[in-house]
Order: C-alpha cells, then sequence, then structure tokens
C-alpha cells in the first residue's frame, strides 16, 4: 500500500528540478485514430495504448475503450500486458442494453466484455504493482473469436495512470 506522503515526495528547501515535477505528472495515452483487426484471435499491444513503467514502483490508473464491430460474431478480447512480475487488479464496467458488468480481474488475466454489434464503450481502474523490471503496460485486444469481420479499437480511446509509490 501507498505511504501517505505520496510519489514524488516534496520538502520544503528541495532543490525543484524538470524531472521531478514530471515525475509527479499523470501519464497519458490516447488514440488518434482508430485501428482495425481481422481473422486473429491473438491478442496484440495496441500501437497508441501503451507506456512505460519503472521497476519497484506502484500506479493506479484509469481507462476509457471505445470498440465497435459491424458483426456481433468476433467479439472484443483484451487484457493487460505488464512487465515480468508486475502483480496488480482491474475492474471494468461495459454498458449495454442487456449485459453490465463490474468485476475485478488480476491484471494479467484476459478476458472480454459482451459482444457487440455497433459501437460500445468499458472503462475502469487499475492498480499495479510492478517489481524489479521495468517495462511497458499496454492495453491488448484482438477478436474473441477469429472473423472476417473487422473490430475495431476507435480513436478517443485512452489511458492514464501516475506512481504513487
Amino acid at each position: 500500500m501507498p505511504s501517505n506522503t505520496g510519489y514524488p515526495s516534496f520538502f520544503v528547501g528541495q532543490r525543484l528540478t524538470a524531472t521531478l515535477l514530471q515525475s509527479g505528472q499523470p501519464n497519458q495515452a490516447w488514440k488518434i485514430a482508430s485501428t482495425a483487426r481481422q481473422n486473429t484471435t491473438t491478442r496484440t499491444a495496441d500501437p497508441d495504448l501503451s507506456l512505460a513503467v519503472e521497476a519497484n514502483a506502484l500506479y493506479k490508473g484509469e481507462f476509457m475503450l471505445i470498440y465497435s464491430s459491424t458483426s456481433a460474431t468476433p467479439g472484443f478480447n483484451w487484457a493487460f500486458t505488464v512487465p515480468s512480475g508486475a502483480s496488480g487488479y482491474y475492474t471494468y464496467s461495459a454498458g449495454q442494453t442487456t449485459t453490465d458488468t463490474n468485476i475485478t480481474f488480476p491484471i494479467a488475466s484476459g478476458g472480454g466484455p459482451p459482444t457487440v454489434n455497433g459501437t460500445l464503450g468499458l472503462g475502469g481502474k487499475f492498480w499495479l504493482d510492478t517489481s524489479s523490471t521495468a517495462g511497458n503496460l499496454a492495453i491488448a485486444w484482438a477478436q474473441l473469436s477469429s472473423n472476417a469481420a473487422f473490430v475495431t479499437l476507435e480513436a478517443g480511446s485512452w489511458m492514464e495512470f501516475k506512481r504513487v509509490e
């Protein structure tokens, strides 16, 4: 659990550098352009939704994914990819007229929200505790079942997190 002082810690008389001030800001990744995938169930990191994380650090964050398909058949299968040895949990909500989901999962697990014919968004929160290995936190995704219909992660999807310890 994080300490009450937070990260980074600022002290009276401390020299403030650009690096120290920047470390207190959230890290953000945004999709500027949509990415479409078809005929694949192999989750691959999204080219836009990936950010570096440090070793031996604790992060908290939020995300919003907007995805679409012209058919409900392929579905949307997603998960976080994390550095080796990292742990954590996430929760998400995916609204649809017949199904709402709000469950907590281990950060490295997979799964997918309800299939969709049209556009659907899901949003959630997470925390990530890295071990001695730095790397990237990314959102990886593919179709739930391989299909010729495209599944698209839409522009406007985003991820944001801040180091807290």
